[in-house]
């Protein structure tokens, strides 16, 4: 099936290649997403580290967007804003080669409303840009803080 793939995509003659092979139909979609894969993704299932990649997954937009997102995204839990309750949740997740995002963990936790909190916000997050391991996308585990943070108005320098 695969060297019928390649068939397809490089040279196109569908219904030669149908007649002797004795297919009667070929879903082409689906076996140029096959033929893309085969050159783009890295086959094996295996989580890679950050250090042990070419280039690291990349939220779309950079750093600078990232940040953005999660500002606008995230909501401080009421209970937590209440009791005065702050902290960096850390977080690691496996960025997909198709740049979803899976096995969201919390490592480090601050408060219970607050890290669910974190997930939430992780969860409507865009896919990223994969991270690539000798030119093919691969899976990455990430780490990633997420800081809530709050001051009495009392201590801000214009009150």
């Amino acid at each position: 099936m695969k060297k019928i793939a390649n068939v397809l995509f490089v040279a196109g003659f569908i219904f030669a290649v149908q007649n002797t092979f004795g297919y009667s139909a070929v879903n082409i979609s689906k076996l140029r997403l096959v033929c893309v894969n085969d050159t783009s993704v890295k086959k094996d299932n295996k989580i890679y580290t950050e250090k042990e990649i070419d280039v690291k997954p990349l939220f779309p937009g950079g750093q600078k967007k990232r940040m953005q997102f999660l500002f606008e995204n995230t909501h401080y839990p009421e209970d937590a804003l209440e009791s005065y309750i702050k902290g960096t949740v850390e977080v690691s997740f496996v960025v997909e080669t198709d740049g979803s995002l899976t096995d969201v963990k919390i490592i480090k936790s601050v408060y219970p409303s607050i890290d669910n909190e974190t997930l939430r916000v992780i969860s409507l997050m865009p896919k990223w840009i994969p991270g690539t391991k000798d030119g093919q996308k691969v899976r990455v585990l990430t780490f990633m803080q997420v800081k809530f943070l709050m001051a009495k108005a009392e201590d801000l320098p214009f009150y």
